[in-house]
Parts: C-alpha cells; sequence; structure tokens
C-alpha cells in the first residue's frame, strides 16, 4: 500500500521542582489515529483504492530525579504506552469484490504496556558520564504475534559520556545494548530469536 494522510494530537506536560536537588514531571501524548488512504497493489494483480486506520497510542509518563551532593544525579521514568487501542489491521477497498475478498479484518488485539527506566548521570570537571537502564514490555500477545512485527520483552543496558572542549564544543558518545527475549510464532511456524540490538551514536554540540 502507498498512502499519506494528516492527522492530529496533542501533548501535554508538568514539571515541578520540589527541591533543588528534587525535580518531578508528568507528561501525556494524545492517541493520534492515522487515517492514509491511497492505492494498494494486490499480488493477485491489479491496483486499487484503499484506506486504512492505525492509532498511534496514547502515551502517560511520570518521572523524578534527584541530584546526590558530588553532581551525581538519579532519574527514574515511568511510562505507560495505551497500545489496546490497536484491535485489528483492516484494509478498506472501494471495489467491493476485492474488499469482498481481501477486506477482511486482522485481529490483532495488543496490550498496554508498561516500560521502566533508571538513569545515572555524573558530572565531572570537563566532562559528563552517562548510564541507563531500561526494561520495556512488547505490547503484542501471544496468540496474534506475526512475522511482520515479532516484538518481544526487552532489557537494555546503556552507557555515554561527553566531554566539554571548551564552553563552545562539546563531544558526545553512547551506546545501548538490547537484549530481546525468544518468541514462537502464533501460527507455530517458526521462532523469533537473535533480536537484540547495538546502537552506537557520536555527536558534536556547538553553543553560541
Amino acid at each position: 500500500m502507498t498512502g499519506d494522510s494528516i492527522d492530529y494530537g496533542y501533548n501535554l506536560a508538568l514539571s515541578y521542582k520540589a527541591t533543588t536537588d528534587l525535580e518531578m514531571a508528568m507528561t501525556y501524548r494524545s492517541q493520534i489515529n492515522l487515517t492514509e488512504e491511497g492505492t494498494s497493489e494486490l499480488t493477485a494483480g491489479g491496483t486499487y483504492d484503499v484506506s486504512l486506520t492505525v492509532p498511534l497510542p496514547a502515551v502517560a509518563s511520570f518521572a523524578v530525579a534527584y541530584t546526590l551532593p558530588a553532581k551525581t544525579t538519579v532519574e527514574f521514568v515511568y511510562e505507560r504506552t495505551m497500545w489496546s487501542a490497536y484491535k485489528a489491521i483492516d484494509f478498506e477497498y472501494s471495489n467491493s469484490t476485492v474488499e469482498s475478498a481481501y477486506g477482511n479484518p486482522v485481529e490483532k488485539n495488543w496490550n498496554d504496556t508498561n516500560t521502566f527506566r533508571l538513569g545515572l548521570t555524573k558530572e565531572l570537571d570537563t566532562m559528563t558520564l552517562m548510564a541507563g537502564i531500561v526494561y520495556d514490555e512488547s505490547p503484542v500477545p501471544d496468540d496474534t504475534i506475526a512475522y511482520e512485527l515479532p516484538d518481544s520483552n526487552s532489557l537494555g543496558l546503556s552507557i555515554g559520556g561527553r566531554y566539554n572542549i571548551n564552553k563552545q564544543v562539546d563531544l558526545g558518545l553512547a551506546a545501548l545494548y538490547s537484549m530481546r527475549e525468544s518468541r514462537d510464532s502464533a501460527d507455530g511456524t517458526g521462532e523469533f530469536s537473535g533480536g537484540n540490538v547495538l546502537m552506537v551514536s557520536a555527536g558534536v554540540g556547538y553553543k553560541f
């Protein structure tokens, strides 16, 4: 399918500095329904007008950060993603014959998920050191997991640092290793495994 859409949502945020060392924040991002319209090319032959609605879920999060006397900040974030809005995937064809043959919805019935993040930041004279750990639940239930999105629960570990060359320029380097659980496909034809991911990033910052 090829198509496009213009859709809207909103974000809300609230932050509170309880003391000089303790900060808290809450955020909410609304659900956005992608109402894509375009054309679909079928392997059976032919190109047809089609529409598809896919929800981008609402996300609510709470964060707290506490700075210790030695310029060390501990941060915790809890995030709730409302993936239960994704009930099914349903291509709706304008051609009634094609709709009756290929337009039946495929159930997904995803679950709401929790994500937990813990971070540590240490400020030195010319360098900032960072480390983190994150546990992220998969929204895909066992009875609908399929090959188009073989997701699973994951545990990620990250380290990084930022070096201040001078007051204007700094260099940053970070790495994240995400370890994913193995899962069987819903139809019993295979196993999803070996999904671990290593991401490395580098950056240069300049202050005007």
